[in-house]
């Protein structure tokens, strides 16, 4: 799916993202958008991957970025940063196996059962 088409879009900083990714595909994705939030997801360009994650919050108390004060351009810099970036699918599909899919139950699957079924 397009990056417009993920609930993470239209999440807290969906905007600074869309930077990076807004050309990607993604792959697997698992966000929730309210006033509190999280984002999660898998994204591959060529032969390139990667895998991204962060909460927000609605204030400085707990909220990471608004509590540093960060700017648009050093929230996106933060972002490139702690992103997990892949040039071999190989590698990228061993990290995203130790990943587990939230939940509950005998029944979570590795991030990599997703991505391998998208790819």
């Amino acid at each position: 799916m397009k990056w417009t088409e993920t609930t993470a879009s239209d999440c807290r900083y969906g905007d600074v993202a869309e930077e990076i990714w807004g050309d990607w595909d993604i792959l697997w994705e698992k966000s929730e958008n309210n006033y509190q939030g999280s984002v999660a997801f898998v994204a591959r360009k060529g032969g390139r991957y990667c895998c991204f994650e962060y909460d927000y919050g609605s204030c400085t108390g707990c909220d990471y970025w608004e509590d540093k004060c960060s700017t648009y351009s050093e929230i996106e810099q933060d972002m490139r940063d702690s992103a997990e970036w892949f040039d071999d699918l190989g590698v990228f599909l061993k990290f995203c196996d130790m990943k587990m899919e939230p939940g509950y139950g005998e029944d979570r699957k590795t991030i990599g059962y997703y991505v391998r079924t998208a790819l």
